[in-house]
């Protein structure tokens, strides 16, 4: 089928520890793949390890952050597209030389398990044309459209002025995705909805149901905030219609950004947002992070965001807060916690997990198996680090995020854990 490009089958793994196994330790490798049998069908156990030490299957480290992790097809292969940044040295944005780049690209990588060591490069997403189009941009996300058939990247990028964002589309998952086109019609890239005429977009999010898609606009400036809009049927642009847009969820908080949106089988709809920072939160300036707080000078400057909650019974809201799940204090329906913002440091131990959200990984019929973020200033070895290209990521299963409801609970932070991904059609052991 057009959704069906590259279906792949797993193959059976050794139950033994082998030699591969043992080298991926020595390169900080924790991961495992196995299968279990469940009604005359396979699925694959893969085990993994906090931070996210991601390395491609020869070993190498990758470069990959911001994105999203999807699988199309029923046992294909997942997709990871995701940001390649410098390595340079960066200090939040006082450095714009390092944060801000042109040259950052939209890479796309492949695995079958999302073990450690079996990522593949495919190659990169947008094309030498589309890059002197889209400016600097950051956060790549990805939905297929059933409609046209056609498979959607949208980022965020300043190549037209302010920042907006840039929709570009593919025939395939492995790209290349061409023209991307500024997504002028929505309501807040319409200078008349916008407060004092302007408006400039930040981080989003982007849901698909059915035929349906919504972006989670993040309208920068006094007086704006977040809001979740309707897209056309393409789902490259608004509707210039400010009807198809909620009311703002954020307007009344602390300042947030990054947003993820999911539909529980109850029917709610959910937006995760994070606390907002510029490419850094505060870390210790030594120690080693297990789930504990560490001691001494550096414990006020531990890092992370808030991730915050919003839940509605319709795309569009209305939308009412209910709690910040990345809170160690007050417990999860306390607005307080740690809400870093532009690089300053929160009381120490208000967060459960060093992260900022990013992303949610999801299998092939959209199920949420994963909430992931950016370890910001930290390396999958739990080291200190101002090299942009090299923050690690943290990842956590699905059912550590949510409830028996499917409405998020307080974060708990995992240093092991096992994803179980869903098996093929028609796939026996």
């Amino acid at each position: 089928t057009d959704r069906q490009p590259h279906t792949m089958r797993l193959q059976t793994c050794v139950a033994a520890v082998t030699l591969l196994q043992l080298l991926e330790l020595a390169v900080g490798s924790h991961e495992t793949v196995a299968r279990t049998a469940a009604q005359g069908q396979s699925r694959v156990v893969t085990s993994l390890q906090n931070p996210m030490p991601l390395f491609t299957s020869s070993g190498q480290p990758m470069d990959v952050h911001d994105g999203d992790v999807r699988q199309w097809t029923p046992g294909g292969p997942f997709y990871y597209y995701g940001m390649r940044y410098d390595r340079c040295h960066y200090q939040f944005c006082a450095q714009k030389n390092c944060s801000h780049l042109k040259d950052h690209t939209v890479l796309i990588w492949r695995s079958d398990t999302l073990g450690n060591r079996s990522w593949t490069l495919v190659g990169e997403a947008l094309g030498p044309a589309a890059l002197k189009v889209l400016g600097n941009f950051y956060r790549p996300h990805v939905q297929y459209n059933p409609t046209t058939k056609r498979y959607v990247l949208i980022v965020n990028g300043n190549g037209l002025g302010n920042y907006k964002n840039f929709a570009a589309t593919s025939a395939s998952p492995e790209g290349p995705f061409t023209d991307p086109q500024d997504m002028d019609r929505l309501a807040f890239e319409i200078p008349a909805n916008c407060p004092n005429g302007k408006c400039e977009m930040g981080d989003f999010g982007f849901f698909a149901e059915g035929a349906d898609a919504y972006l989670v606009v993040n309208v920068m400036g006094p007086g704006a905030g977040v809001h979740v809009e309707k897209l056309n049927v393409d789902w490259t642009n608004g509707l210039n219609d400010t009807s198809q847009t909620s009311a703002c969820l954020t307007c009344a908080g602390p300042p947030q950004e990054s947003p993820s949106m999911y539909k529980t089988a109850a029917g709610k709809y959910v937006v995760l947002l994070a606390g907002a920072t510029c490419f850094g939160v505060p870390q210790p300036t030594s120690g080693r992070w297990n789930g504990n707080y560490p001691v001494g000078p550096a414990e006020a400057r531990w890092g992370g965001t808030g991730i915050f909650v919003y839940v509605a019974d319709k795309p569009l809201g209305p939308y009412t807060f209910y709690g910040n799940i990345n809170n160690a204090v007050g417990g999860l329906h306390n607005a307080s916690g740690c809400t870093v913002c532009m690089g300053n440091p929160c009381p120490a131990g208000k967060c459960v997990v060093p992260v900022q959200l990013n992303s949610i990984v999801r299998d092939h019929s959209g199920t949420p198996l994963a909430l992931t973020g950016g370890m910001w200033a930290l390396n999958s070895r739990e080291e200190v680090t101002n090299v942009l290209g090299d923050y690690a990521e943290y990842w956590q299963p699905w059912d550590n995020v949510v409830d028996t409801t499917g409405l998020p609970k307080q974060l708990v932070y995992l240093e092991y854990f096992t994803l179980s991904l869903p098996p093929a059609v028609n796939d026996s052991v």
